[in-house]
């Protein structure tokens, strides 16, 4: 992990919604996993997604009690359009991968091989 830190953050952007996971590693049980939803907060007003919405939510997560133990951050996203990832990533200072529907299946397939 990055600078000594002992967390990996993963967000998922889609169209109505930012999903943050934040992944713990833990001695005893491997990864610990923190998911929060912006759907459970009602964050957005209405479709599509803004930036600065979604740069809100993530800046409210990585300064939760366990968002300051990533050492890492990963955003990726769907279904938004290039200027609002890239304006997320502007704000955030985090890459913002754009996901395809190829890419997807990539790293489904690649989760899913892990389990086999």
């Amino acid at each position: 992990m990055k600078n000594g830190k002992s967390a990996i953050g993963l967000v998922l952007i889609d169209f109505t919604e930012v999903i943050v996971k934040i992944y713990q590693k833990t001695e005893k049980a491997g990864w610990k996993v923190e998911y929060s939803n912006s759907r459970d907060l009602a964050t957005f007003k209405e479709p599509p997604l803004k930036a600065t919405e979604a740069a809100s939510y993530i800046s409210e997560q990585s300064f939760s009690r366990s968002g300051l133990s990533v050492g890492e951050w990963r955003i990726v996203a769907r279904n938004v359009t290039d200027e609002v990832a890239e304006e997320i990533g502007l704000i955030t200072g985090v890459e913002v991968e754009k996901l395809t529907l190829i890419r997807e299946q990539e790293l489904l397939f690649e989760g899913l091989s892990r389990e086999l």
